[in-house]
């Protein structure tokens, strides 16, 4: 009797042993695979997202040296009729110059001041009005932002869009 009851003992240890073990290689893979993940930077793109879509609303709502117009108003012309005529200075006359040389100087003065790496595009369908780039963007996350401005009477719109990498 006794050693009947010595190998049930000796068959419930290995039991317990062997859940302990099971119980090791579970916890083991939990802190493996759950534990020590790299954690996602929601913040960081969360400020890239916000960043292009504050800039482009800002621009397009800045009031220029052109007669008062708005940037919104000057891509407008220079995707319709290019009417507007901003005399302060010859190089800079008609509304695309002179939208040309506001955005590079808006650009210079924030996303390239912070070294932030960025294209600005300006489009209507395939056709490439303005285009701007600033650093190295190959194998970067990117988080883009496109506003839109409708063309009247004109089918079509004004493709404006900022990408912002990081």
């Amino acid at each position: 009797m006794k050693l009947r009851l010595s190998k049930k003992t000796q068959m419930e240890i290995l039991g317990l042993a062997m859940i302990m073990l099971f119980l090791s290689f579970g916890l083991l893979f939990v802190v493996r695979f759950v534990v020590m993940t790299k954690p996602v930077d929601v913040k960081k793109s969360y400020l890239h997202t916000e960043m292009a879509q504050n800039m482009l609303t800002a621009m397009m709502k800045t009031t220029t040296g052109c007669k008062g117009t708005s940037l919104q108003d000057l891509l407008e012309d220079c995707g319709k009729y290019r009417e507007i005529d901003c005399d302060n200075d010859p190089s800079t006359e008609d509304s695309c110059r002179y939208a040309n040389a506001t955005i590079d100087m808006m650009l210079n003065n924030t996303l390239r001041k912070w070294n932030k790496i960025h294209e600005f595009n300006v489009s209507i369908g395939d056709d490439t009005l303005l285009f701007f780039e600033y650093g190295n963007s190959t194998n970067l996350d990117r988080e883009r932002k496109i506003n839109l401005i409708p063309l009247y009477p004109q089918p079509g719109s004004i493709f404006i869009k900022l990408d912002i990498y990081g």
